[in-house]
């Protein structure tokens, strides 16, 4: 907490043996503000409100029963969606790659497929 309040940003993290363990940096390009949550549930108000202020999602987790949310405003922004499905949405996937969406983060928590997607311009 100490680092983030001198103006380090959360690059990634991780939990393991009751620890959360984060890589940060002061000097992030493109980075503009973040903000992060610890909820019981998951946090799709924190997600929308978020979203809704330029913020995007950065790091999403479940760990030690909990969904950790980390969600960054930076200066260049794309459009962003995310899936939580109880079954891998292969035919989700595909239909998103096909309008230049690519898998940003991806992980299996809580007993539910999370696929966080960017938009990707077309060169």
């Amino acid at each position: 907490k100490n680092k983030w309040k001198e103006g380090f940003y959360i690059l990634d993290m991780s939990f393991g043996d009751d620890v959360y363990s984060m890589v940060m940096n002061k000097k992030s390009a493109g980075y503009e503000s973040q903000a992060w949550f610890i909820r019981n549930g998951f946090p799709e108000k924190e997600i929308k409100e978020n979203w809704a202020k330029g913020f995007q999602i950065t790091e999403l987790d479940f760990h030690n029963e909990q969904w950790v949310l980390v969600m960054t405003k930076f200066t260049d922004r794309t459009p962003q969606i995310y899936l939580l499905r109880n079954v891998f949405p292969y035919d989700e996937v595909e239909r998103l790659a096909a309008d230049n969406y690519l898998i940003e983060h991806l992980t299996y928590a809580d007993g539910q497929w999370l696929i966080v997607c960017n938009y990707q311009p077309p060169n």
